[in-house]
């Protein structure tokens, strides 16, 4: 009986595993920094190349009118347009950077370590960075590209004006950042987040549990010998109990 409790057991380990070793890799995927800003890094990669397709189609429309929005200008300026907001962006994003871990050390000595962990996790903080990182990698894609095909005369850039406004963007959301960690340090927001955290364990658990089966065996039986051995000690405490 023991065996086959054993056996079985193993076979529930066994069958739970392969979600166990997902749901540590999703933890790590999630609580990395690296993940968000990645994916979009490589979606800036994607816009750099449609502004590049857009500037070329725009190029061949000859003395036809500039669309509304689109940068109208020669190739030496719009280069300094995107050279100019690619340092922007390059000198806002470490200062911000920079800032918000030296904020975060000081206040992870008063609330705990688990507040930097919370931090990275967040998706505020993994959509801003990785909203940077695509405006720089867009930037420096489109100041390669701009030139190689264009002469000195006035046209319409298309990727100058997706570079602009991918800087509003990250101005937009810089704001939003900065009022997201002035709340993040605060004991309130802290206690509740760690409370979030706990919950989604304790739901995570019961629902790993049960998945599992419940083992079910024949009915607990006395042996022969137990039984005797049951009754005798019940018939002593009853003559102790009548002495």
């Amino acid at each position: 009986m023991t065996h086959r409790k054993g056996a079985s057991l193993e076979k529930g380990s066994q069958k739970d595993a392969p979600s166990q070793q997902a749901q540590v890799i999703w933890e790590k995927l999630r609580t990395s920094f690296w993940l968000v800003p990645t994916i979009m890094g490589l979606l800036g990669g994607l816009l750099a190349w449609l502004g590049y397709s857009g500037d070329l189609v725009l190029s061949r429309q000859v003395g036809a009118p500039a669309p509304p929005l689109v940068y109208l200008g020669t190739a030496d300026h719009a280069r300094d347009v995107i050279a100019t907001l690619l340092s922007s962006m390059i000198t806002m994003t470490s200062l911000v950077f920079s800032i918000t871990m030296v904020v975060l050390t000081l206040a992870a000595s008063q609330s705990g370590p688990r507040l930097i962990r919370s931090f990275m996790s967040s998706h505020h903080t993994q959509v801003v960075l990785g909203t940077f990182i695509m405006t720089t990698v867009y930037c420096l894609l489109v100041l390669g590209s701009i030139g190689s095909y264009t002469s000195q005369e006035q046209q319409a850039f298309a990727s100058v004006s997706g570079a602009i406004a991918l800087a509003l963007a990250s101005l937009a959301l810089l704001v939003m950042f900065l009022h997201f960690l002035a709340r993040s340090i605060v004991s309130e927001t802290v206690i509740h987040r760690v409370g979030l955290e706990l919950d989604q364990s304790i739901r995570d658990l019961d629902q790993s549990r049960g998945r599992r089966k419940p083992i079910r065996g024949p009915p607990f039986r006395l042996s022969s010998s137990r039984q005797q051995s049951s009754r005798a000690a019940r018939s002593g405490l009853c003559a102790g109990d009548r002495l």
